[in-house]
């Protein structure tokens, strides 16, 4: 995907489901003042938060101004997103987004306090983070099919995590259930870390999220790695056999 489908409008409603880019938000001004605070809809340690302080870092770097982060989590950030429509049209505000918040949670939920095609001017793609199936590793199965083999002669009795109802982690899991034919209990949090938290401690089965946010749990042996929703294999220590490679086709999720 090029940065031109990502300043289109229209591109933006379409990519509600799989790989999905992270554009930054802020509102359009005629003139715009000193931007200050970066909204993020996820609380710390979500990769978007992640990926947010890093790029603020850099902004505070290249312009000399203070950049924060400012996380307001809840209803898969769709909270954030309706503080910045309703910020100072001045520039002071912008908000580090996943596809969902813009494309899926306007058509999920009843009501959200924005408009995605009118309220928010795309400034630009920032990352692309892939995501990896990961299990707690008391659980007799090491790849994505003996995971399916286990969910089949077990309906019902396992739990994904996700980040959010809409959000990638979710949808794409929901995917990866219906391609299988499987039934796994889906439960949502508002973010991957309290949702990964609960896989590490073995409350919730399993989780479709972000290789940033997998990575450190999975080399410290608190989650097994189970496959990676990529064209292509990560590396180590998420260097395991791709979904696709395990029998789901051009299956891959990002956000």
């Amino acid at each position: 995907m090029d940065n031109q489908a990502m300043l289109s409008r229209r591109a933006l409603l379409a990519l509600a489901a799989a790989s999905m880019g992270t554009p930054a938000l802020a509102q359009p001004a005629a003139s715009r003042g000193k931007v200050t605070k970066i909204l993020v809809g996820f609380p710390p340690g979500q990769a978007t938060d992640i990926v947010a302080r890093l790029m603020a870092e850099k902004m505070q770097a290249v312009t000399g101004e203070n950049y924060i982060v400012d996380n307001k989590p809840g209803q898969g950030g769709s909270i954030a997103m309706g503080q910045l429509a309703k910020s100072p049209n001045d520039g002071s505000v912008m908000m580090l987004t996943h596809m969902s918040a813009v494309a899926t949670n306007p058509h999920l939920y009843r009501s959200v306090p924005y408009d995605s095609l009118k309220d928010y001017e795309a400034v630009g793609l920032v990352g692309d983070l892939p995501f990896v199936l990961v299990c707690h590793p008391s659980l007799p199965f090491t790849d994505a099919q003996g995971l399916v083999a286990y969910a089949k002669a077990n309906p019902g009795k396992l739990t994904n995590a996700s980040s959010g109802n809409g959000t990638v982690s979710h949808l794409a899991m929901e995917e990866l259930k219906r391609r299988a034919g499987i039934d796994i209990v889906h439960v949502p949090y508002k973010g991957s870390a309290p949702g990964l938290t609960d896989v590490v401690a073995g409350n919730v089965s399993l989780a479709l999220e972000t290789a940033a946010g997998v990575q450190a749990f999975v080399q410290g042996g608190k989650l097994r790695a189970l496959g990676a929703a990529t064209a292509s294999r990560l590396d180590a220590p998420l260097a395991v056999p791709t979904l696709i490679e395990q029998g789901f086709a051009d299956f891959r999720a990002s956000t």
